[in-house]
């Protein structure tokens, strides 16, 4: 009989240690933070997200946090001065993409675009026209779009008008990395856009 009770509190006690070790693991924080500033959430197809901002006095930081059960999930969005919400359409899937869309404003008159996979967790990488590493888009018209495993950005053209004529930036999506592919010169005219070839 005693081996039994001794038997049933080894268990015991080696569940409740698996328990605490979860929470450590999945539940507890893992990323330096500082003061809390505001907390946004974001409901995408039954999953509930949170957008936390967070100040140190020296930068602040936004982090994309998924908590299921003991399980939380969270990365540092990048590129955002002062706001992140989801783009108008909040979730672009297709063959190759599964991923949460995610702007905000920087600077007077642009947004950045986030990307944030799905099923991993983790931030669609952008390599620039330059070949440097991002976790973000730019677009300073703004202006962004995309379609069948390409995403537009659109810069105004400076050595145009500015407020009519801008520079569309391609980016190919290739094994889960969007790469600068091309440029070209457009014009926009009311509502629609036209293009007048590639740079």
């Amino acid at each position: 009989m005693k081996k039994v009770y001794l038997l049933s509190a080894v268990i015991f006690l080696v569940l409740l240690f698996l328990l605490f070790w979860g929470i450590k693991k999945y539940g507890a924080d893992t990323i330096y933070r500082g003061e809390l500033l505001s907390t946004k959430k974001i409901t995408v197809n039954g999953q509930n997200y949170s957008v936390n901002k967070y100040s140190d006095n020296k930068q602040s930081v936004f982090i994309l946090s998924l908590r299921r059960f003991l399980v939380k999930k969270e990365i540092i969005l990048s590129g955002f001065e002062n706001e992140v919400e989801t783009c108008g359409t909040p979730v672009i899937k297709d063959k190759r993409l599964n991923v949460l869309c995610l702007k905000g404003n920087v600077g007077a008159h642009s947004q950045t675009v986030e990307l944030v996979d799905l099923d991993s967790f983790t931030p669609v990488k952008v390599i620039d026209e330059d070949g440097v590493v991002t976790d973000f888009f730019v677009s300073d018209v703004p202006d962004f779009e995309y379609s069948d495993g390409i995403f537009y950005c659109h810069y105004r053209n400076y050595d145009k008008n500015p407020l009519t004529d801008a520079i569309r930036y391609s980016f190919v999506l290739k094994n889960g990395v969007f790469i600068f592919d091309k440029k070209a010169n457009i014009t926009y005219d009311g509502n629609s856009i036209s293009t007048k070839g590639e740079i």
